[in-house]
């Protein structure tokens, strides 16, 4: 059973609406604090290829109208050769991106 989770991720209704909202909760607090530390609070979407339904989806149910955050579109190649991580590339737009939401005070709540 614990191979067949790992090759077929299926999760159940339930499970998904348990992620949304603990990582909607999770988010919220995070903002929270940001903001009582008079911080900007900015969570950061990075976007590797095209944003598929379900992520869209999921996305719009967790981050949008819930918290800041900026989405930056990646190139799917953009990656560590040996992980799945941004490479410097990648990491430069994230960072120039960020910077971009800050300063222009737009990220999308």
């Amino acid at each position: 059973m614990a191979l067949a989770a790992l090759l077929v991720p299926y999760r159940t209704t339930r499970t998904v609406e348990d992620g949304v909202r603990t990582t909607r909760a999770v988010l919220r607090a995070t903002v929270e604090l940001a903001r009582a530390r008079m911080a900007e609070p900015l969570v950061v979407i990075p976007q590797f290829g095209s944003e598929d339904d379900a992520e869209r989806l999921l996305r719009r149910r967790i981050v949008d109208e819930q918290v800041p955050y900026v989405r930056v579109g990646l190139d799917a190649d953009w990656r560590l050769p040996w992980d799945r991580h941004p490479n410097a590339h990648a990491a430069h737009e994230i960072a120039a991106a960020i910077a971009a939401q800050l300063r222009h005070g737009e990220a999308r709540r």
